[in-house]
């Protein structure tokens, strides 16, 4: 990603464990508006949305969002479903904190247990796990999350859902459950995303990488400093609204020059 144009970070690097506790922080912070009207709409909605998915089926929660999806498991739970639900986090500390937060008395009907793993991991173990993969699937991705692709790259991720969760002899039965921002005023939009929390959240991703880099080259003496790649301090978070896509878009950008890149990314500048 760094040698196109333009340069990418993979999102990954976004979601260690610190990242996710800066999110977390984050999206709960008053004017981060996104997560509030999820929450609103699944506690209307999900007696509606829990009589939509069909007996036995495997719910599939790509990023393990319990605050928003307790209240649907609680609306299966009345209508007598009986559900297997997975929480699918890249955090392995973030999904013990959600299986642990389930409160299990509450359940006969809906069980649950989680996969550790990235998204692409969890849609190929919905194809093919025996114990899922002729269920009925739903897949549920809140967080806005396919607002962070391109459309063609949304388009292709969504295809890729569909070609891994709705494959099975129940392909029929399988549904995608997705939460989508309309929001189009910049200024409702922007203090969401320049609320407290983002910025540690959006530089701790260099932090990790640098770990990544340090785990890569380890063959330094125990008493070197090592080298860091990305210099957090040298890097500035920019939040701003696109009016001509008219869509909210954040980077990394130098605080006051280019910035030329060290071993093992030489020559990117």
């Amino acid at each position: 990603g760094l040698r196109k144009q333009p340069k990418t970070l993979p999102a990954l690097l976004f979601y260690a464990n610190e990242g996710l506790k800066h999110w977390n922080h984050h999206s709960h912070q008053p004017e981060f508006y996104p997560r509030h009207q999820e929450v609103q709409i699944l506690k209307k909605k999900a007696q509606e949305i829990a009589a939509s998915i069909p007996m036995n089926s495997v719910v599939v929660d790509l990023g393990s969002a319990l605050d928003k999806v307790i209240h649907l498991l609680e609306a299966l739970e009345v209508q007598e479903k009986n559900i297997s639900y997975y929480a699918l986090d890249v955090s392995a500390s973030q999904l013990e904190s959600t299986l642990a937060a389930i409160p299990t008395q509450n359940f006969r009907h809906v069980r649950y247990a989680g996969l550790h793993g990235t998204f692409d991991d969890g849609l190929h173990w919905l194809k093919e796990a025996p114990e899922a993969r002729d269920l009925p699937h739903t897949v549920l991705l809140f967080g806005l999350t396919i607002g962070n692709f391109s459309r063609p790259n949304a388009a292709a991720f969504l295809s890729n859902i569909g070609q891994h969760a709705f494959q099975g002899k129940s392909g029929d039965q399988c549904s995608i459950l997705m939460s989508l921002d309309s929001c189009k005023v910049p200024t409702q939009v922007l203090r969401a995303y320049t609320c407290e929390g983002v910025v540690p959240f959006a530089l701790q991703s260099l932090t990790y990488a640098n770990s990544l880099f340090s785990e890569k080259n380890k063959t330094q003496a125990s008493g070197d400093v090592q080298h860091k790649v990305f210099n957090p301090d040298e890097w500035y978070y920019l939040s701003e609204w696109n009016f001509v896509l008219g869509r909210h878009e954040a980077s990394l950008i130098p605080r006051s020059k280019d910035i030329e890149l060290p071993a093992p990314l030489d020559g990117i500048v």
